[in-house]
Parts: C-alpha cells; structure tokens; sequence
C-alpha cells in the first residue's frame, strides 16, 4: 500500500484560511475592505476582492488596484480604501475685482534737511468719466462627482452676483462685466461695485487725512486742522473752522465756520506772519476772517467780521450781508466793484485799508491780449497775401502743381486757426473792457459806522479819515474820493 503525505495544516483544526469583508459607506462615495489574513490556510487573493466588488456592482473605474495589491499582500490584519468615488465640487461664485482705489499711501519723502511731511502720505483718487472700475468674475459651473457604482452626481453651479447699483457708474455697453464710471469724480468701493462720488467727503482734515490734492470737489465735515493742505478743481465746503490751514478751489470756497492763523500781534505788519490762506477761483463765504489771507476771483462775503487780515476780490467783498456784524477791523480790502460793510475800523482807530482798484496784472493780461491780437491779425492778412500769389501763379496752367496746393491747403488751415484764435482773444478783451467800465463807478459802503485811521482809496485817489462818521458812501469822481 503506498505511504501517503499528510500535511499538518490538512489536519491541524485550527486552521483558518484568510477573509475578507467589504464596508460600502452609505453616500456610495467609499468602499472599505477589511482583511484577516490566513491561519496556515489560503490567503485572501485579489481575484477574490474583485469578484466581490463586482458583485456589489462597484465601477472597475473606481476601484483603486494598488490598494487591492497591498490588501492582499500585507500578511496582517488590515481596513483600507479599495475604491473611491468624487465629490462634486460646487461652482465658485461670482467675484469682484476693483480697478481703483480711493485712497493711496505715498512713499515717505525725506528733504534734505531729513525731514518728513506726515501731512503728505495719501493721494486721493480721482476719476473720469468712462474709467474702467470694477471687474465682475463670472460664476463657474463646478466639477460633476460620480460615486463608486458609477452614478454621476449632481453638481450646484456658483452663484450669479450682479453689479450693486452705485451712484455715477454705469455697466459697460460692450461688456457686461465691467463697471465703468458714468461721470467725473471720488471713486468710493463697495462690495459689489464703485460708487463715484462728484465730491470727496471726509469727517474732518487732519494728520490723519493729510494734504488733499482732488480733481473735483471736496467736504469736509468737521475742522481743518493746523498746516492741512486743501486743493480742489471744484468747490471746497468746510462745515467747521480753518486753523493755520491752506484752501485753493478752482471754483468757490464756503466756511460754516471761520479762518484763524497762528499769527502773532504784528501780523497786520508783516504778512509773514499770517499761516492761514485761502483762495477761489470764484467766491469766497466764511462767518469770520482772524489774521488771514483770503483771494478770491469774483466776491469774498464774510458774515461777522474780519480782523487784521488780507482780502482781495476782483469785484466785491461784502461784509453782514447776511445778517451778521461786518465788521472789517484792521488789515487790507482790495476789491475792482465795490465793497460793503456796517463798520470799518474800531474805537482803538486801528489802521484799516480799504481800495477799490483793479488789479495790475488785469492791465497787464488785456495789453497781452491787445498786442497778440494785433500780431495774429497781422500774420492773417499776410498769410492771405501769399495764397493769393500761389493761385494767381497756378491760373492757366494745365495741370495743377501738387506741392503748389499742399502749400495752399497748409496755408488755409493756418489761416482758419489763426481766425479762431483772434474770435477767442477779441472776445477776452471785450470782458476785460466790460470788466474796466464796471471799474469805473466803484464804490465803497459803510452801512453803520466807520472810526479814524481808516484809508479809503477808489482808482488812484485816496481820502483819510480823520473823525467818526456814520452811514457812508465813497465814491470818485474827477480824481478825488467823495463821501456822501
């Protein structure tokens, strides 16, 4: 009888062959195998697992075979992932980039002398109109996830944000993702859009807003404080006081408040001394001037008083004319028209100047004016002279010479800009000729009272007053100042 092999594991009963049981999550996004390895019996194979996720109809896509290898070649008890579906990825929403910013820090300067003006260290922003604003990113569709069976899953798009509506900008025509201003101004920035303001409005001027040099109009809520730098292309409204500041609008100037400087008493002496300038191209309003300078391109009104300072108007200055004191105590009044007031100088007969004169350098601009006019009509007749000669020289010739009439269209375009210009100037010296006739019946008012030492000056002639007088009016008639 032949001798027969047992093997020891064909007897051994403890004996245990490997198994393997899978765990299927429940949103079908992740499959689990859990492997016990063999006990001197059959180890799990990968055909094994295979078979068993096909029949649990997972997707052959999704099955990860390098983790299929590992499970059944690690000799050990182990869970590992063997197939894995995707997750939908939601859409992005809808973003904004802006294209502007409102306010910019500016590099620290240092002078020579090592010093840093911290009032310089922002730009504020200006726009135009049709400037590009504001970027809208469209929404994105996401990415489709797909679980283990296969099943494609649902995938939620990003969410459509449109432009908030924003006061002077606009949705570009040509593209409707792009924010355009629709008129000149402040950009503002928001969330979802730029609102452009036409004037730049700050709580009040300080260290902390520093100098501001804006390309339209600006207000101010609050004070101005000392040494604050304010320019403006358009209007400059302060609702509190000026304090050793500087103002310079294109257009007018209003104060709530007034304008003070940290002058000393001989401030009245030497101008020097005198730390508070304001300037407009039109008019000036403010309830009082202290030691302050104030130049204006048509009328300075000032409702209490002003003390020791320096006004200049090209035609009016009024002072109570809304109802306050109007009172002009020491210092200097220029104005072309004329100049109102209830009371000129104090008790104390403080020096108090006041000229109704037109400035020089407006006789100056109209005898630049005349003289350039005269030189543009001149270059016209003579430009019209030489064309005449080119056609006279070209008649009767069969074929006209090209460089001929080049000459003569280059001559005509001369002439018709040399035409606009001498429209453009004799229109200037027709105002500034209306501006000298007004000049003439200047006059100055006095509604209450005006104290000695009080200068009075209309044209060249100047009268001195030397007594207390009450309501006044003087004018200049033949070279002298009459008072009536």
């Amino acid at each position: 009888m032949p001798e027969v092999n047992i093997k020891e594991s064909d007897t051994d009963p403890l004996s245990m062959n490997g198994t393997h049981s899978l765990d299927i999550r429940k949103d079908l996004l992740k499959v689990v195998a859990h492997i016990t390895p063999p006990r001197g019996g059959t180890p799990v194979s990968e055909d094994a697992l295979l078979s068993a996720l096909s029949a649990e109809g997972i997707d052959s896509n999704r099955i990860n075979l390098d983790s299929l290898e590992k499970a059944v070649r690690a000799n050990r008890e182990m869970s590992i992932v063997v197939a894995r579906g995707l997750t939908s990825v939601k859409g992005a929403d809808a973003r904004f980039i802006s294209l502007v910013k409102g306010v910019t820090a500016v590099p620290v300067n240092v002078n020579d002398a090592e010093l840093v003006d911290y009032f310089d260290l922002w730009t504020y922003t200006s726009v135009k109109a049709g400037a590009p604003l504001m970027q809208r990113i469209p929404p994105t569709g996401g990415i489709e996830g797909v679980n283990v069976l296969g099943a494609r899953l649902p995938v939620k798009a990003g969410k459509s944000i449109k432009f908030t509506k924003s006061k002077g900008a606009e949705i570009d025509p040509e593209n409707e993702h792009l924010l355009i201003a629709s008129r000149d101004g402040h950009p503002i920035l928001q969330a979802q859009g730029v609102e452009v303001d036409d004037m730049l409005i700050l709580a009040k001027a300080s260290l902390e807003t520093g100098h501001i040099d804006f390309n339209g109009s600006v207000a101010i809520n609050g004070d101005v404080d000392s040494q604050v730098e304010i320019r403006a292309s358009g209007d400059i409204f302060i609702k509190g006081t000026v304090s050793n500041a500087k103002l310079e609008a294109a257009h007018d100037i209003v104060i709530g408040g007034g304008v003070l400087s940290q002058a000393g008493p001989n401030a009245e002496i030497d101008s020097h001394l005198i730390t508070s300038e304001i300037i407009a191209g039109n008019s000036i309003q403010a309830l009082f001037l202290n030691q302050a300078v104030a130049k204006s391109g048509n009328t300075i009104d000032i409702q209490r008083y002003v003390l020791n300072s320096e006004l200049r108007a090209q035609e009016t200055i009024y002072l109570g004319q809304s109802g306050g004191k109007g009172a002009i105590i020491g210092g200097l009044a220029v104005a072309a028209y004329s100049i109102t007031a209830n009371l000129v100088g104090s008790n104390a007969y403080v020096v108090s100047e006041l000229q109704c004169v037109v400035s020089d350098h407006v006789y100056a601009k109209n005898t630049a004016l005349t003289q350039e006019l005269e030189k543009r009509r001149h270059e016209i007749n003579e430009l019209v002279l030489i064309a005449k000669r080119l056609n006279e020289n070209e008649n009767g010739r069969e074929r006209v010479n090209e460089l001929t009439h080049q000459k003569l269209l280059k001559i005509i375009r001369t002439i018709k800009t040399l035409r606009l210009r001498v429209e453009l100037i004799a229109k200037k010296t027709d105002e500034i000729a209306m501006y000298l006739a007004k000049s003439e019946k200047a006059f100055i008012h006095i509604d209450r009272q005006i104290y000695p030492n009080t200068r009075l000056k209309i044209g060249t002639a100047v009268k001195l007053i030397d007594k207390e007088l009450r309501q006044t009016r003087a004018v200049c008639i033949k070279g002298e100042v009459l008072l009536s």
